[in-house]
């Protein structure tokens, strides 16, 4: 069967909506239940990194239920590979977007993912559950599920899932390069039916609010973030929740830490170590990011490093660190200014 299985683009965005909402109604249901912050420190006794039930729930939801459909696919999870758990699995909805899709906007989908893609061309990435840090500190408004689908190494599709919009009401946000972002909330585990496409925020030229990390703070971060000059600086948990932040207009630019290490071949054996203990080190990871890059650039903004170089998002468990920190931008035409801010000599993400 592993051989005979389509994968084309619609279906795989539509069951990545499905099982990011399935896998958010699990996470509220643990915590409703009080066992979803049973937490297992995976630092080794560095800076505290938390995995929670809640963590692994959510990843088996969505890997296994990926996989269970397309044997082949390439996913790295940030749980890393787990014993698959059958009683989890979950048979997603893989024609939500055939409606969605009708003409016109037809026309905007790349005529390329019409047809069947080959799945050594694409790797989804997933976070189930970030923001856990703030997660096991009951700050529930900075989690968020994220699954990342990036085609030749490119971030094209991506879903942001908040199990916590509000008290009640969760919120779906998904999109693809040339389809535009589209969200809905939504308030049990039922997929929404009907969907608003984001229009991107009014950019304000007298603004210039600048959005970081409240936990991975670092006097280099601090430095660019000074440079950029802003008007107000919003410190807060989560990967996701900060890209959000920049679509619903909270925020202008999203700064982040790089990893520490040089280009040494020690380092760069110590680099892949790192990655299949799943260490904690500061700074992001390609399961943080794909989904947000997709669904920026999907609405005119992008994410680079801080040089203002793009991510490559291929199949490579070694290659999984953002090493040259990330600079996000609601409108790509900001970019150059933030990587004036990151790049002063003094100055190093």
């Amino acid at each position: 069967m592993a051989g005979s299985v389509r994968l084309r683009m619609p279906e795989l965005v539509s069951a990545c909506i499905d099982l990011s909402v399935v896998a958010s109604a699990a996470i509220r249901k643990l915590v409703a239940t009080g066992g979803a912050t049973l937490t297992v420190d995976k630092s080794g006794g560095k800076e505290f990194d938390p995995q929670t039930v809640a963590d692994l729930t959510s990843q088996h939801i969505i890997v296994d239920s990926l996989r269970a459909h397309w044997p082949d696919l390439q996913i790295i999870g940030e749980e890393g590979v787990l014993e698959p758990d059958t009683t989890l699995v979950h048979h997603p909805n893989f024609g939500l977007l055939e409606s969605f899709l009708a003409a016109p906007r037809r026309a905007g989908w790349e005529s390329a993912w019409d047809g069947d893609l080959n799945a050594k061309n694409v790797t989804v990435f997933v976070d189930p559950l970030d923001g856990t840090r703030e997660f096991t500190e009951g700050i529930h408004s900075a989690v968020t599920v994220l699954i990342g689908i990036a085609y030749n190494g490119q971030p094209v599709a991506g879903v942001i899932q908040q199990p916590w919009y509000s008290t009640d009401a969760q919120r779906c946000v998904w999109g693809c390069m040339g389809i535009g972002v589209h969200m809905q909330t939504h308030t049990d585990s039922k997929v929404p039916s009907v969907w608003t496409e984001c229009a991107a925020p009014k950019v304000d030229p007298g603004r210039n609010i600048v959005g970081t990390s409240r936990s991975h703070g670092r006097a280099e971060i601090d430095l660019a973030v000074k440079n950029s000059v802003p008007t107000d600086v919003i410190r807060s948990g989560g990967a996701g929740n900060k890209v959000l932040q920049l679509l619903d207009g909270v925020i202008d630019c999203y700064l982040s830490a790089s990893f520490p290490m040089r280009s040494s071949r020690t380092h760069i054996e110590a680099h892949k170590n790192l990655v299949l203990q799943r260490y904690p080190v500061p700074g992001t990871k390609r399961w943080d990011t794909c989904a947000g890059e997709a669904l920026l650039r999907a609405s005119g903004g992008t994410l680079t490093d801080r040089e203002g170089k793009a991510y490559s998002y291929v199949y490579d468990e070694a290659a999984v660190f953002n090493t040259g920190g990330v600079i996000a931008v609601r409108s790509e035409e900001a970019l150059p200014h933030y990587v004036a801010a990151c790049t002063r000599p003094e100055a190093a993400l």
